[in-house]
């Protein structure tokens, strides 16, 4: 159920780390914005997708160094591990395990009692006012039922994406071809012998062919183009001034998007992740085909699938799979978010990705968006967790008028009061 709120609410739309953190921030600088916090999700509840996807991989541990998580200051999360002991990598930037940060969400969502804002259910309408200064906000609670809020803002914070599909695999059933989003290793069990093709060079496909490997399974792991070691996503010079001061000169928002993606570039596996591939790669379980692409499926037989290989010389090779996992990963687009198409018209657009205000509005309407949607703005780190802090610094700030971070510089220097400076939003 969705309380009545004496307030516009404001509704965040997606319950995971960038929800999460857009929530964080807005109750820290201002408590009294709790009562008005409605977050929509269909798990109903915080970070279940992010969970259960760390859980369905086997993911250990974080690729994004420790001071990059939903809280305002950097630190808070070492200092959570140290005070609660809870364990670490000890691998180089301070790397979270898994089982730290989701305490530390744990921990985030109790201090600010975020845990009853969640509600289950689906926005599926969005109509602004003839202002712009309010908007219905329909959503879809489930058993035919719907409830409409007229809010202040609206938070787009679900990752709305499309898979990216090979041409090759768009018809095939899912006994054939399963995207690694549907894949469970923690379930799977034992995979004594079973043929495994996996199709991508990120760290997803990564953890699958680590997962599989370790499983008993024999895998092959074919990759567009070479495996790419990177310890992260972009590199950290797009995560401060290097980089960003740059990128902000930038006044074309296609150029722009065509630089964001050139830094992001393909999948890349961090060195620790890439040793144990190598590993694997020395005995006769796993198999690695660089610069190569299916070229042609055959289910004739009963039981394998024969999957034809071309490589970049020409050569080709033919694996019989028992199991085909697509890890090729997912592109940003509003179209994924079709509760706004009736606003669409009015929203300027890249391709299908928005070109938002600095304070992440779009189109002049009081909608905001998180992740990936924020690419343009925020540059090609905006769907990590860097990302996620930014957007909710920049949405509390468009809310509040307090930037958290510029308070804290103050706050740390003795003698200056906190200035609360405000901030002109959806310009």
């Amino acid at each position: 159920m969705i309380p009545d709120r004496q307030q516009p609410p404001i509704v965040i739309a997606g319950a995971g780390p960038h929800g999460l953190a857009t929530a964080v921030h807005l109750v820290t600088a201002a408590p009294c914005l709790r009562d008005r916090l409605v977050v929509v999700d269909p798990a109903g509840d915080w970070l279940v997708q992010w969970r259960d996807q760390f859980a369905r991989l086997d993911i250990a541990h974080l690729r994004s160094p420790a001071v990059h998580h939903p809280a305002p200051r950097a630190g808070l999360l070492m200092e959570h591990t140290a005070t609660h002991r809870l364990p670490t990598t000890g691998a180089r930037y301070g790397l979270p395990t898994t089982e730290a940060f989701e305490h530390f969400c744990d921990a985030l969502i109790d201090h600010h009692r975020l845990g009853s804002l969640v509600t289950s259910g689906v926005v599926v309408d969005v109509l602004a006012g003839s202002d712009d200064d309010a908007l219905a906000v329909t959503v879809d609670v489930g058993n035919d039922r719907c409830s409409t809020l007229i809010a202040e803002r609206l938070v787009i914070a679900s990752n709305p994406s499309k898979p990216n599909v090979p041409e090759w695999a768009q018809d095939l059933p899912s006994d054939v071809v399963e995207p690694a989003a549907l894949v469970d290793l923690g379930c799977i069990g034992d995979l004594g012998e079973v043929q495994v093709l996996i199709i991508g060079s990120g760290l997803t496909a990564a953890h699958l062919a680590y997962g599989a490997a370790r499983r008993g399974a024999r895998v092959t792991m074919v990759c567009r183009g070479r495996l790419a070691e990177r310890g992260f996503d972009t590199d950290p010079g797009w995560l401060g001034p290097r980089e960003l001061d740059r990128y902000q000169t930038i006044d074309d928002p296609a150029e722009r998007l065509r630089v964001a993606r050139a830094a992001r570039g393909g999948g890349t596996i961090p060195s620790w992740m890439l040793g144990e591939l190598r590993l694997l790669a020395e005995s006769d379980k796993f198999t690695i085909v660089e610069l190569a692409e299916v070229a042609l499926v055959d289910r004739s037989t009963e039981g394998a699938a024969r999957f034809d290989i071309t490589t970049s010389d020409g050569s080709q090779r033919s694996v019989s799979v028992d199991r085909c996992w697509l890890a090729t990963g997912t592109e940003p687009t509003l179209d994924a978010f079709p509760a706004i198409d009736r606003l669409r018209g009015r929203i300027p657009m890249v391709g299908l990705l928005p070109i938002p205000c600095r304070d992440l509005t779009i189109g002049r309407l009081p909608v905001h968006v998180t992740g990936r949607l924020a690419t343009i703005e925020l540059g090609p780190a905006a769907g990590n967790l860097w990302g996620a802090r930014q957007s909710a610094r920049r949405i509390t700030r468009s809310i509040t008028g307090l930037d958290l971070e510029l308070e804290a510089d103050v706050a740390r220097s003795p003698g200056r009061p906190l200035s609360g400076r405000p901030f002109v939003s959806r310009t």
